[in-house]
């Protein structure tokens, strides 16, 4: 009896409480993003604001964020695939100085986050491409 509560006891210290212990979200506090704004507005900048999303993708995201799980490099083929798809349908890229990168501010990851999934779910020519 003496050994089934001690057995007891460490199970439910170690698979009780050490697994509900939270990890803290590393973030960093000062890491900006360039990301467009009114992007339902003008719909000949669409290709050229997944390229700037492709593009801070991979450098800046990719420099401070990378994780063990490979989420950027999924993210970087979504756009890729996405591009490629507009490319061939005859939405170039469009080089005004309207839809440049650097017309977008610049916003924390999440608003980040958030100004990529508007561009995705709110443009009804990307929503039916692959």
């Amino acid at each position: 009896m003496k050994h089934f509560i001690r057995t007891a006891f460490w199970i439910f210290t170690l698979f009780g409480c050490l697994l509900a212990i939270p990890t803290r979200l590393m973030e960093e506090p000062d890491s900006t993003f360039y990301t467009q704004k009114n992007l339902r507005v003008r719909p000949e900048c669409i290709t050229t604001a997944l390229n700037c999303f492709h593009q801070e993708f991979d450098g800046t995201v990719r420099e401070e964020c990378e994780g063990p799980h490979g989420e950027i490099e999924d993210v970087l083929c979504l756009l890729k695939t996405k591009i490629n798809a507009r490319e061939s349908a005859g939405h170039v890229l469009n080089n005004s100085t309207a839809c440049a990168c650097e017309q977008g501010s610049e916003v924390p990851f999440h608003d980040f986050l958030m100004g990529l999934q508007t561009l995705l779910w709110n443009n009804k020519e990307l929503a039916k491409q692959p």
